[in-house]
């Protein structure tokens, strides 16, 4: 919820120190002032791009990356292995959207009687790598004016598999919170075009798209 037009060309936030990303106001820093309680769930892990850091100073109560779900997910909790309940939870080659509706749904319930409730959740079901053994038998019937090689159509396959599976996962959450009775906005986007590479021998190459 930072406004870019507030930055320098060049600035990354993720590389900031905490206390410069507090300068700015977030849009769960608002929200969190004005009686909500404001949450962070992420399909992944804290390891890279300083997420932690970074997020602990823009407004949230509480924040949960993958190597924290047994404080959400009381399945997890109860798990005699955490690394294989976790596996379970995967598709392809991260946690399923499904999962990670689930996980909202279930943190929206925990929270929702004490006040109004803003979540923000990133999915990794549908992240790169894209290759033609991502998912067990799915074959998408492409056409194209230039002939594509094995390797392209499988990530293309890939793709549009994981985007099949991220758009039930989306239509299941808005079905949910078409049934409660508190009035709910849910807004979805990407943070990038899909990697489907641009080196030689790539989707994008093989198009001519690059």
């Amino acid at each position: 919820g930072i406004n870019q037009a507030l930055l320098d060309q060049g600035d990354d936030p993720l590389q900031w120190k905490p206390e410069d990303i507090s300068v700015f106001p977030t849009v769960p820093e608002i929200l969190r002032d004005n009686g909500y309680s404001t949450s962070l769930l992420h399909m992944f892990g804290d390891h890279i791009y300083n997420r932690r850091r970074a997020f602990s100073r823009m407004g949230f109560d509480e924040m949960y990356f993958t190597d924290d779900f047994t404080a959400i997910d009381p399945a997890a909790a109860a798990a005699e292995n955490y690394t294989k309940y976790m596996h379970k939870k995967e598709r392809g080659d991260y946690c399923s959207d499904d999962y990670m509706v689930d996980l909202i749904i279930s943190m929206y319930e925990d929270r929702s009687a004490d006040g109004p409730v803003f979540l923000y959740a990133s999915s990794m079901e549908n992240h790169t790598p894209y290759y033609g053994e991502k998912y067990n038998r799915y074959t998408y019937p492409f056409t194209s004016e230039v002939p594509l090689s094995e390797q392209a159509v499988g990530a293309l396959n890939s793709y549009v598999k994981g985007a099949a599976a991220g758009s039930a996962a989306l239509q299941r959450l808005v079905d949910y919170f078409a049934g409660q009775e508190q009035p709910t906005v849910i807004l979805f986007f990407g943070d990038h075009r899909p990697g489907l590479g641009l080196d030689a021998g790539s989707v994008y190459t093989e198009l001519g798209i690059y």
